[in-house]
Order: structure tokens, then sequence, then C-alpha cells
């Protein structure tokens, strides 16, 4: 009888282990969020410094996530930006250099070559549902349902501005940009593509809106994937009506002390005047209030639905902006204010170190395809040129073993036929130090970005910084000489 106890002990302690195997939930892979805000440069919110723009919820992922002071953009302008980000690739195998697909000097609509090298392809056969909702703008792409299913399961975007009869397209874009614009689901819940049509929201709000519904539909049985690509803060600077004014009182420029205006409009024209820039930085000022919105809006829905520990979210930008500093404007420059962009990535739960964490670090937009699938638990493809910092995410370290770097390139709007030389190509190591080139010219410059943060003291060919930068040339050399981009003109530099 006791034999019988004891088997009967075991079988019973057996069964309930197995029982509560089968009931203890596997290990979740996490929701990503991206949102990739248009030409916001590193400095243009309040946790930044900003000193008037009020953006409260990107602050709150700041404060509670962790901030990489050092975020790149590879190339500022959104097309290699945006190819750079979602392929892991520099533009010499992206052949994304500008605008437009190969040749760059075309605006035929074609479809992009490498859909079968962005990052979400992989999410989604990893099982990752995955939406984007916004910008597209990877060259003249046709975004054809066959090349974009295999990579998202809902695509949103918009398709043109209002035009009033026998308005220029020239000024209806001025005026009707961001607040009057037609929208389409190239890819909706059934995998067809929708008509256009005339939405009444501000751009901005159409794109968050409508992400923050497709994020609402879902159960949460299969991870997700959600990219947010507002066209805010892009020029031309409408805010929504609601916004609008609302910093006019302030009367001096938001980087005061930093501007030439002589040089600047001496080399880009006379009507770059000081009141110009003030009134452009502070309507983007402006159009960043509906962004700030935005976001909140996906918070909300993710704490709504349960998904807030599982999800991490990251804000970048696709590029800076220049305004004024160097006596010049814009983006597609080696500056900083055109280069470095913000990097935010928050979790509610313990998916992200944060707690206002910075990391100093430099990395770049091809380093997210590697980050995300590193966070999804999926290897990076041989063809990806960056490298994960998921790492600096996911532990409480500030900075990597130094070996990290992020470069930066530059090229016009005409058709690329020299090699894929850039017009200009620079370097930041671990140690703050940068290298400026211009392999046309032969120039180079150099900055301690530490000591120098707006690059006013050219320290190349100075007595005393010989070690730095020979460091610096031979650095840039090895990593062009790894991302197929010519290098011969570096030889004579040392």
């Amino acid at each position: 009888m006791k034999s019988l106890m004891i088997t009967g002990m075991i079988c019973f302690s057996i069964s309930q282990t197995a029982a509560l195997a089968e009931v203890v939930k596997p290990v979740e892979k996490p929701n990503i969020v991206v949102i990739d805000i248009d030409d916001w440069r590193y400095d243009f919110y309040g946790e930044a410094g900003h000193p008037y723009l009020e953006t409260p919820t990107i602050d709150k992922l700041a404060q509670e996530g962790v901030t990489f002071d050092r975020s790149y953009c590879t190339v500022p302008l959104s097309t290699p930006s945006r190819t750079a980000l979602l392929t892991g690739m520099y533009p010499q195998q992206n052949k994304q250099y500008n605008h437009f697909h190969m040749p760059p000097g075309s605006q035929k609509l074609s479809n992009y070559p490498h859909y079968n090298k962005l990052y979400t392809k992989y999410l989604k056969e990893n099982g990752y549902q995955s939406g984007y909702f916004g910008k597209w703008h990877i060259g003249w792409d046709l975004m054809t349902k066959e090349n974009l299913s295999p990579n998202f399961d809902t695509v949103f975007t918009w398709s043109g501005v209002y035009q009033e009869p026998g308005q220029s397209l020239k000024d209806a874009r001025n005026q009707y940009f961001h607040r009057k614009m037609y929208f389409r689901y190239m890819l909706d819940e059934n995998g067809k593509s929708g008509s256009r049509y005339l939405a009444e929201n501000y751009a901005t709000d159409e794109f968050f809106i409508e992400a923050s519904s497709y994020i609402e539909k879902l159960d949460g049985d299969k991870p997700f994937y959600v990219h947010l690509a507002p066209l805010s803060a892009h020029a031309p600077f409408n805010p929504d009506e609601k916004y609008a004014g609302k910093y006019e009182s302030f009367v001096e420029p938001f980087n005061l002390g930093r501007t030439d205006y002589g040089s600047l409009m001496k080399n880009r024209g006379k009507h770059y005047t000081p009141k110009r820039l003030l009134e452009f930085t502070r309507n983007q000022a402006e159009m960043m209030l509906s962004v700030d919105d935005g976001i909140a809006r996906i918070l909300k829905v993710l704490n709504k639905k349960g998904f807030s520990d599982n999800t991490i979210v990251i804000l970048t930008g696709d590029n800076g902006m220049v305004y004024g500093e160097h006596g010049d404007i814009w983006k597609k420059l080696p500056w900083e204010e055109s280069v470095r962009v913000p990097l935010i990535v928050w979790s509610a739960g313990q998916l992200v170190a944060g707690d206002g964490r910075i990391v100093a670090s430099p990395v770049s937009r091809v380093d997210f395809m590697p980050t995300i699938l590193d966070i999804a638990g999926i290897a990076t493809p041989s063809h990806a040129d960056g490298q994960s910092f998921a790492n600096l995410i996911k532990n409480n370290i500030n900075n990597d073993d130094g070996n990290r770097f992020a470069l930066n390139f530059g090229y016009g709007e005409k058709e690329v036929t020299n090699d894929g030389i850039p017009n200009w190509v620079t370097i930041t190591l671990a140690n703050d130090w940068k290298l400026m080139a211009y392999p046309g010219s032969g120039t180079l410059s150099m900055y301690n970005l530490t000591e120098d943060p707006y690059e006013q003291n050219d320290l190349y060919g100075r007595a005393g910084f010989e070690q730095q930068q020979t460091e610096l040339v031979y650095e840039m050399k090895k990593q062009l000489d790894l991302a197929k981009v010519p290098t011969a003109w570096l030889n004579n530099f040392n």
C-alpha cells in the first residue's frame, strides 16, 4: 500500500510539473515602435535645451529612457537617410545617394531594387505584424503591393497636396502642405490598395491617428512593429492652425549667438535675413507641438492595450538643419547641426536601462537594422554595414569599448558618376574627435567636439594634435574601405 501511495505521489508530482510547464508563457518578443521625425535636429526639443519649445511627451521619454547624445544620420537628406535606416547599408551599397534611384539624375518612377534587404522583411518572416504610417520617400518608388507586402501588413502614406482651381503647385504647396492633403492606404488591413482621399486633419495628426487605430486593433498574440514617419517638421513650415502663432512673442533665435547672418546672406542670398530665419524656426517649433501630441497618442493606446511594458519606442530624426550657423542654411551639410539628430529609446517595462541615462558613444542610421533585429532576437544579414547598439539600450553603460564610430556622407542632387566618391565625408569617433574631408579639393578639418561643440576651432595641421590627426585619417580610410568608397584621395594625408 505504501509503495502504491509513493508511486501515486510521484505520478501526481510529475503530472503537476508538466501542467505547470504548459501554462508558463514563452519569452515574448518585444514590440517595436520607430518614430522618425522629419528634419529634426539634435537640440530641437525641450529636454535638449531649446529655450521655448514645449515637448512634454518627448521630454518624458528622454527623462525615463536613454538618450544617445551622438546620433548621426549617415546622409543628411531624407531619401538616403531613410534608406540607410531600413537597409543597414551605406549609399555605396543601397544606391540611394540623393532623392532618386540610379541613375540619381532621373525623376522617373521606378521600383526600389533592394526591398528584399529591408529589416522589416526579416521581422515579418519571424512572426512580426508590421505597419508603416507616413512619408516613405525611398527615392521615386512606385510602392507596389508586390514590393511592400513582404515587408508590411499595412502601409499608409500621403498622396498629394490640395490645389485650388488654377493654383500653381508651388503656391498650393506653400499654402496647404501639412494643412490640407491627400492620403491613401497602399496596403490596407485586407492587403489591398485604398482610394485617395482628402483629410480634414492636419497631416501629422492623420498619420498618428491611423497608426494608433492600427495598434488598437492588434490582439497581442503576435509581436508588432510600427513605423511612423510624420511630415513634420519639414518645410514649408505650416503649423496646425491651433498652434499657429503660439511662439510669435519670442523675438530671439533659439540658437542665439551661433549664427553668422552676414556670411549666410552672402553665401545663400540676401533674403535669408535674421527676421526670416526667426520666422522659420518659430513656425517649425509650432509644428513640433503636433508631433509631441501624436507621440502622446501612441503612448496612450499602448497603455490602453496593455502593450507598454513589452514595447520599445524609438524616437529619432532623418536629418538635422542648419539655421545660420557657419554662415549657411538647410541640410546636406557636414556640420553637427545638419548630421546630428536626436535618438531617444524608451520602454515602460524592463526592456530599456533608462532613467534619463545619456549614452556618449556615436551611433548611426546604418546601425538601426542590426540593433532592431538584435532586439527581436533575429540574426543580422551579412549585407548590413552597421553594428548593433542594443547592448547600450539594455545595459546601464554609457560607452562601448571605444571602437564605435559614425560616418556621414554628402552628395549633391546630380548623378553620381565618380564611383560614389562623396562631395564631403565626416567621421566621428568614440573619443569625440571629428574629421571632415572634401575629396574634390583635398581639404580636411578636425574638431574636438567635447571642447568645441559648435565646430569653431579647426585643429587640423596644428601643432600638438598630430596623434589625433593620424588616428582620424587612419580610421576614416579604414571605414571608407569597408564601405567600398574609393580612398585614393586620402593617401596624401596622415
